[in-house]
């Protein structure tokens, strides 16, 4: 007997699929990385449990063909979103000879054919090619893009509401629907049109936000070229559903329905529960079955796909409009019977080669011979009279309605009467399709199902719905075959030296230990392997401070405190800490400064307040080295000559969490304006300072942490995270584990790490720049900073390298630490990491840092150094952690300005996007920047209850407080 292998055997459609491919003989085998319900029917003769598609993709790939081997499956028949991930896993070009046998039985069509269909941007574009009907859309893959389309609907509403004198919202709520370049007959023709918003990868339509006319564009969390949003006209009419197979581009399944009941709040939206099928005669749904038979033979399409589709009857010229694409089972399935014989569709053998165009999946002859008992020919009576094999007709579902009863009960009407509850009664009759009367799934099968559902919600932060797929959809991220980022074929910038981890740590080891390289750091340096990944690590021991002051360690300028900042400030200070102070608001006509790139710094469009007699001088001619020089007696003190500093400074925030969390709070407590809040915020501080001090939270290892405010991590699997988190458990067993620099931009790395039992705690706000495209480069602020550069008399140079000694000569060195600590030490604060020139030359020969030069040109001054960045470009991302500029120069001279350019192009000549740290929000949002929110990781659960339960603390302060109050300011 043949056997037929299902995954994502948790989806009630694959239950009844299991149950059709039963009824005609076949051997089901099903497997899924949770319980299922599906593993409990009779239909099923064996049941596995996998590792995540999403999360551990290889492992998964793995399992799902021994299980074929081990069965000696005809078919793999994925039915969820594990269809991408075995379909890479199976597709030639990610170069894995072991997959040949899953390429062999997988029925699915290949990555590029499913992302088409699966991203809802693409899929516009490729019914555009087909020339299908659907509605305009406007794909927004940039945060900068979105801020002027939402500015461009605000300036239009503005205008109506001034033209007409009138309130826009009172004139246009309750209007009619209509759509943007299509029906607006029921809209007057001056009002912004209805729009429906959705990402480019989502599922169940729980993110689809329908937008009226009198309503504003929304905030979205994240817009980026590889989470992408789609902007459409909203089409009025009535929504239906289709489901179809199709094998080498031919559909042999179809059946078109209406979803009567959805799972969310009314019934209205949110995933389907109950279902009508609906007449194929009907001409819509011969409209609906003529788009899918174009779209199946354009592809030459081997899978299972739905549609979602809207009927307009009062436009004939174009009766159905397609929505989006589902390329997966869908819940048509439950509407065909044992009679229809579905599990033909999935067998039959085409009557022609498919089109060279686009190669398929083998869906063999022998799988169909074995099943059908035909030796592969199809039925006599889909032969024609000249002897040739015509193509049998679609299968076609015979049941009328069907619900999911379990999930149709938790859902009810919001309502206890009216129409809707007469509508959930009525559907309270339809059959269910999970227990019916042959195969009655146990009711504590279904249960615990639905537990296992919420334990996922829970461990995923995320709603039932989006919990029910999270360990196994995708949504655009690479595979792992592919790079995140595009090669260079000429430079390979973006390439990362091998062994740079073990060469740091060894240079930094040559210059005399961590301290002599960075004077406030205290740890302990090493390596670490995670997978493929050799990473530094810190191990750092705590050191008892609930005692300590906190202001101490804020430089103070011309006789005041730091500046101002809003009141906000200690909760941004506690969910920003890891880069140091920042300002967001001050008096009219005060200067503006804030972190740049590193961890503090300065935004020169309104530079810093003019030096003091404390302060450093202004740069000359015969003040400071230049690239070439040597010290001289006129040199001014760098980091290695300034006064010797305590015994025990304070450690810096890159290796200590507690001045992370609780000293930089402490320093930002003068900035606000408010005697109680900022009293009531000193007491908090001063509870939270005790009970992490009692809780020794600076006994900690953090994993990838180079001694810098910004550390770029690789996107780990889990399997690598759960057995390095095993290891440095069993090596540490007295310090939490942790991981820095922690963001999602691109990167499953927090849901890996969540789902590894750490806790993410909100570090700071940052900002990313999609350098890799050019756009960035048209933005007006980016403009004038370049033509500034262009005119200013600098020039930018790579940081002379002597080949003996792999690093720059000592004044150069001592230059970059000054430039540095000018700005980050002087200005903000003394929690900023201190480095030495011992530093920059470890960072040189280990290829760690790249350091570039801003030096005068021309003129008296030339060839001084008066600006310094060094970058590092690793995992798509370039980054700068040493940044700095004399701050004794006047202000108009925008050095910062220049430096921000300049790393932007670096980036961008790079091939990555830039990582441009966090602080001055609007000046970095002005050239591109795209808020996120970065983590630090940390894992305590092999800790004692009371140091867990500090941890705890700090989360919940974070997570309920700060980080709220970032959202709110937009901070």
């Amino acid at each position: 007997m043949t056997a037929v292998l299902l995954t994502g055997a948790r989806a009630p459609a694959t239950l009844d699929l299991a149950r059709r491919f039963a009824d005609d003989g076949v051997t089901v085998v099903v497997a899924d990385s949770q319980p299922t319900i599906t593993a409990a029917s009779k239909a099923v003769s064996a049941a596995y449990r996998v590792p995540s598609p999403r999360f551990r993709s290889d492992e998964f790939a793995a399992a799902v063909e021994g299980i074929a081997r081990r069965h000696d499956v005809d078919l793999i028949v994925p039915t969820c979103e594990e269809t991408f991930w075995l379909a890479a896993a199976a597709d030639p070009s990610a170069g894995v000879p072991a997959r040949g046998r899953l390429r062999e039985l997988l029925f699915a069509p290949p990555p590029d054919v499913l992302r088409r269909l699966h991203d809802k941007a693409e899929f516009a574009g490729l019914l555009a090619e087909l020339d299908l009907p659907h509605p305009l859309t406007e794909v927004i893959d940039s945060a900068t893009a979105w801020r002027h389309r939402t500015r461009a609907r605000e300036r239009t509403r503005e205008a109506i509401a001034g033209s007409h004198g009138e309130n826009l919202n009172e004139r246009t709520r309750g209007a009619a629907t209509g759509s943007e370049g299509g029906n607006l007959n029921a809209t007057p023709p001056s009002l912004p049109p209805r729009l429906v918003l959705k990402p480019a990868f989502s599922r169940f339509g729980t993110r689809t936000r329908v937008i009226e006319p009198h309503e504003p564009l929304p905030h979205l969390p994240r817009v980026t070229r590889l989470e992408r949003w789609v902007l459409q006209e909203h089409v009025a009419g009535q929504e239906f559903c289709t489901y179809a197979v199709a094998l080498d581009g031919r559909l042999t399944a179809f059946v078109a329905y209406r979803p009567v009941w959805r799972a969310g709040r009314g019934g209205d939206t949110g995933a389907g529960v109950a279902f009508e099928r609906l007449d194929p005669a009907a001409p819509a749904m011969r409209e609906a079955r003529r788009i899918a038979d174009r779209l199946a033979e354009a592809l030459t399409l081997t899978g299972q796909f739905g549609l979602d589709l809207i009927h307009r009857p009062d436009h004939p010229e174009s009766p159905v409009v397609v929505l989006e694409c589902n390329p997966r089972a869908t819940s048509g399935i439950h509407l065909f019977a044992p009679g229809d014989h579905l599990a033909r569709a999935f067998l039959n053998t085409p009557a022609a080669p498919p089109p060279l165009s686009t190669p398929s999946p083998p869906a063999n002859g022998r799988a169909a011979a074995r099943l059908m008992g035909s030796g592969g020919d199809l039925p006599t009576d889909s032969r024609r009279a000249d002897g040739a094999q015509t193509p049998p007709p679609p299968i076609e579902a015979s049941h009328a309605t069907r619900r999911l009863g379990l999930p149709h009960a938790i859902y009810p009407p919001l309502a206890a009467r009216g129409a809707q509850l007469s509508t959930y009664v009525k559907q309270l009759r339809y059959p269910n399709a999970l227990r019916p009367s042959e195969d009655r799934i146990p009711l504590a099968s279904l249960l615990r199902s639905l537990a296992e559902q919420l334990r996922q919600a829970r461990r995923a932060h995320a709603g039932l719905l989006a919990a029910s797929t999270f360990d196994l959809e995708w949504n655009g991220e690479p595979f792992p075959s592919e790079s995140p980022l595009a090669p260079d074929a000429q430079t390979g910038a973006h390439s990362e030296r091998t062994g740079w981890a073990r060469a740091l740590v060894d240079a930094i080891a040559a210059e005399g230990g961590v301290s002599a390289a960075v004077t406030n750091a205290t740890s302990e340096l090493g390596t670490v392997q995670v997978g493929p990944h050799e990473l530094p690590l810190t191990v750092s021991t705590h050191r008892r401070r609930s005692g300590r002051r906190g202001s101490s360690s804020r430089p103070r300028q011309d006789g005041h405190d730091a500046p101002t900042a809003n009141a906000t400030a200690v909760a941004r200070s506690q969910a920003t800490g890891a880069s140091g102070p920042t300002r967001t608001s001050r008096p009219a006509g005060t200067p503006e400064s804030a972190e740049t790139f590193g961890s503090a710094g300065t935004s020169e469009l309104a530079a810093t307040a003019h030096p003091t007699a404390n302060s450093h001088p202004t740069a000359t001619a015969n003040s400071h080295p230049t690239a070439n020089s040597h010290p001289t007696a006129n040199s001014q003190p760098t980091a290695t000559s300034r006064p010797a500093a305590t015994a025990h400074p304070t450690p810096s925030y890159v290796v200590s969490p507690f001045t992370h969390y609780v000293d930089y709070a402490r320093e930002e407590l003068g900035e606000l304006r408010s005697p109680g809040v900022r009293r009531a915020a000193g007491l908090l501080l001063r509870g939270l300072g005790v009970i992490l001090d009692a809780a020794r939270v600076d006994d900690v290892v953090l994993v990838g942490n180079g001694l810098v405010s910004t550390n770029l991590l690789p996107n780990v699997r889990e399997r690598e995270v759960q057995e390095v988190t095993a290891r440095l458990r069993h090596e540490h067993p007295g310090r939490a584990i942790g991981w820095r620099s922690v963001h999602g931009r691109g990167q499953l790395l927090p849901d890996t790490l969540r789902r590894s039992g750490y806790r993410l705690l909100p570090s700071r706000s940052v900002f990313f720049v999609p350098s890799r495209d050019g756009g960035w480069q048209g933005l007006r602020d980016v403009r004038r900073d370049r033509a500034l550069f262009e005119r200013s008399g600098y020039v930018a140079v790579p940081a002379p390298i002597d080949p003996r000694t792999g690093a720059s000569d000592l004044a150069t060195r001592e230059r970059i630490v000054e430039l540095y600590r000018l700005l980050y030490l002087d200005k903000y604060s003394r929690l900023n990491p201190a480095y030495t020139p011992a530093f920059v030359a470890a960072a040189q020969r280990s290829g760690f840092l790249d350091f570039t030069l801003l030096v005068r040109g021309s003129g008296p001054a030339a060839g001084r150094i008066d600006g310094v960045m060094g970058t590092r470009t690793a995992h798509g991302f370039l980054a700068a952690p040493v940044f700095g500029y004399d701050t004794g120069l006047p202000p108009e001279t925008g050095l910062y300005r220049m430096l921000s350019w300049l790393v932007a192009r670096k980036a961008h000549d790079e091939g990555a996007e830039l990582h441009a740290s966090s602080g001055v929000a609007d000046f970095k949002r002005h050239r591109g920047g795209e808020a996120e929110l970065e983590y630090t990781a940390v894992y305590v659960r092999h800790l004692p209850w009371r140091r867990r339960a500090a941890w705890g603390v700090l989360e919940t302060v974070l997570t309920r407080v700060a980080v709220p109050l970032l959202e709110r300011y937009g901070l």
